[in-house]
């Protein structure tokens, strides 16, 4: 009786290393996967940084004020520049029919 009793503890012993072969395996094979998704979810939140910074940068009044006078010519409001909406002039759509082209 205690071989037959050794014999299913062996058999047993056996099974469960073979059914853990492949769960090791996998679970070293998902280890693996886990550090490179944080290694590029920490490369996004690194660029994610730098473009606010540069974001920061570029949009900086005193830069966006000299900027605006420069190339499009701007300069301080006038008070004859500033009116009510009713006197915003009504721009109607031209409808195009299909194939024309302007």
């Amino acid at each position: 009786m205690t071989a037959r009793g050794t014999m299913l503890w062996l058999l047993l012993a056996a099974l469960s290393a073979f059914a853990l072969f492949p769960i090791t395996y996998q679970a070293k094979f998902r280890e693996q996967e886990l550090a490179e998704l944080n290694a590029i979810r920490a490369a996004s939140e690194q660029a994610i940084h730098v473009l606010h910074a540069e974001w920061a940068y570029l949009a900086r009044p005193e830069r966006l004020t000299t900027d605006a006078v420069r190339l499009l010519g701007a300069g301080p409001m006038l008070a004859q520049q500033i009116m009510t909406i009713d006197a915003v002039p009504i721009r109607v759509a031209e409808i195009v029919p299909e194939g024309f082209t302007r």
